[in-house]
């Protein structure tokens, strides 16, 4: 696993095979805005975690991923330059109190908030999509066990929402199955849990007009609906990958295209980004540059290498940035 690819002037590096296994609301409007809110109006919550409690000191890496940290750090800086005022926190900072209280004290803020994640996934043992900060592993003699109780679910997030009496939210997760963060129902986006050009994957609609009945309850639904928007890395079934730059800095795959998007995401030419652009720009370049050199390549004996980044949202999108 040492084959180097340059794509874009960005190269993969080694395939890190420490998958992210065990990842935010910014100027946001409805459809009917077109100006991006004054900065007061807009926060980010950031969080990485590529530190986790290792099994002992022989192996302090076992649990670790590499670019968690560098992530949080990139976003925190574009969302700063953004006009966001930002919360930053890493590796043992990250623990599931930490994260709720901090949403919890943007009580009764009624602007955007974006809240960023980029560490393992998981599922629990009810099979829902969860993230993993540092306090949902713990060592226990020569063994390191899953803490389900300070894992994350999408439940979690918006019972934490709801009750700051938050409105505008948005999502963004690079993390292993953080797909299953996507609404289901009228909201979902119809892309198989686990895509590839290999993979057997299965979505939920077999044609496009089976969509059709989902599509007319989320428009009749918009004013009371959920309005939480959810940018997610990979499929509730896939791993989440992270690499190198060309300059060596280790970095989440999505998180790479999603920070470029910023600069090349412009997809109406009206100077700002949309979660609906950002996440079109980011599924294209992983499209074209990484899964079509990895869709045959076994992650393991379950499934390629290939993901696809899922979106969710109804009749809503919202402005994160202007164009950089």
């Amino acid at each position: 696993m040492n084959n180097r690819i340059l794509v874009d002037c960005f190269s993969w590096g080694r395939l890190l095979f420490i998958v992210r296994i065990i990842m935010v609301l910014g100027g946001g409007l409805t459809l009917g805005g077109c100006t991006i809110p004054e900065a007061s109006q807009r926060v980010a919550l950031v969080y990485g975690v590529a530190d986790y409690p290792p099994l002992n000191d022989a192996n302090p890496d076992d649990n670790d991923l590499s670019a968690p940290t560098n992530d949080a750090a990139n976003m925190a800086a574009l969302f700063t330059r953004q006009g966001y005022t930002v919360t930053q926190r890493t590796d043992s900072n990250v623990t599931k109190a930490a994260i709720l209280s901090d949403i919890k004290n943007l009580q009764g803020f009624s602007g955007l908030v974006v809240l960023y994640f980029s560490g393992h996934g998981t599922a629990t043992s009810e099979g829902k999509a969860a993230i993993v900060p540092y306090d949902a592993l713990q060592v226990s003699g020569q063994s390191v066990t899953l803490q389900e109780q300070n894992l994350i679910t999408a439940a979690d997030l918006k019972a934490a929402f709801d009750g700051a009496g938050i409105t505008h939210r948005v999502l963004i997760l690079d993390s292993c199955y953080s797909g299953g963060f996507v609404d289901a129902g009228a909201t979902t986006d119809g892309i198989p849990p686990v895509y590839g050009y290999l993979d057997d994957g299965t979505s939920r609609y077999g044609f496009f007009l089976g969509a059709l009945g989902d599509a007319i309850t989320a428009y009749v639904s918009y004013e009371s609906s959920d309005s939480t928007v959810v940018l997610a890395a990979a499929g509730m079934g896939e791993y989440s990958w992270e690499s190198e730059t060309s300059g060596g800095s280790p970095t989440g795959v999505f998180t790479y295209y999603l920070l470029r998007g910023a600069s090349y995401g412009d997809a109406d030419g009206d100077s700002y980004l949309t979660t609906t652009e950002l996440y079109a720009y980011t599924a294209s370049r992983i499209a074209a540059d990484w899964n079509a050199y990895y869709q045959s390549y076994p992650a393991d004996s379950t499934q390629y290498a290939d993901f696809h980044p899922h979106v969710s949202g109804n009749a809503r999108e919202y402005l994160l940035f202007k164009k950089e």
